[in-house]
């Protein structure tokens, strides 16, 4: 239900690997120097300047996504070739900046993070992967961490410790109310026939609900319901998702 994700990526200049990250088989490998790396540094700001606004991908062969009723990492596992074009998929890249200065490794490679703004379904390996090919190197993903998904971000989280310990905090004051989390979806206040239909996952006439929306959220007393969506056979709203 959320929309934008954004994440703190490592890069690492110098290999590629089958899955876009370091955690497959290497494909290419070059030892990289000072000069490579005071090239990178000079131009990297550019490059990722230049990743901005809407882009077309194709899903890494190392993802979960299902063609034809199987997960590409398994096609991708037993050495078979597949054509992606009807997966291709729309992203945004709405920011793209280094979050440090590139690093020369003892391992002859060069690192350094980058902070990304996406929209949802956005593949941050294949970005690593683009942002190397734009430099002239191989390249791939070697860490991740999302830190911000729709309005909620990490600066604002807590720990299990934090939980358990309370830390100064209130465990109710820690825990997100579920229809916080929701940001794209019209939200109906139930009355308590509405709320009771819900309980019972009772169909809902359009009017009593008065939206033409696809989706509902329905809310009863601050507390998410349940989610309905919209069936134009019977004309009613239906119950996706209830909560008890």
């Amino acid at each position: 239900l959320l929309k934008n994700k954004a994440y703190v990526a490592e890069i690492e200049v110098g290999k590629s690997y089958d899955t876009l990250d370091i955690w497959g088989k290497i494909e290419e490998e070059r030892a990289l120097n000072e000069k490579d790396l005071a090239y990178i540094n000079s131009h990297i700001d550019e490059v990722l300047n230049s990743l901005k606004g809407v882009q077309k991908q194709i899903p890494p062969m190392y993802s979960s996504i299902k063609v034809e009723g199987r997960k590409l990492y398994e096609i991708a596992r037993a050495n078979e070739q597949i054509d992606l074009t009807n997966k291709i998929r729309e992203v945004e890249i709405i920011e793209a900046k280094r979050e440090n200065n590139p690093i020369l490794t003892d391992d002859n490679e060069v690192r350094f993070s980058v902070y990304f703004n996406v929209s949802k379904g956005t593949y941050i390996r294949s970005l690593a992967k683009t942002i190397g090919e734009k430099l002239g190197y191989p390249s791939s993903m070697s860490k991740l961490l999302r830190v911000k998904s729709g309005n909620f971000g990490i600066l604002k989280s807590y720990t299990i410790e934090d939980l358990e310990m309370g830390n100064n905090l209130l465990v109710k004051d820690m825990i997100i109310n579920m229809k916080d989390c929701i940001d794209n979806i019209y939200m109906f206040d139930a009355n308590d026939k509405i709320y009771n239909d819900c309980l019972n996952g009772r169909p809902i006439k359009q009017e009593e609900l008065n939206t033409n929306c696809d989706k509902v959220a329905i809310v009863h007393e601050t507390n998410l319901v349940a989610i309905y969506e919209y069936d134009s056979v019977s004309n009613k709203y239906k119950a996706k998702t209830v909560w008890n």
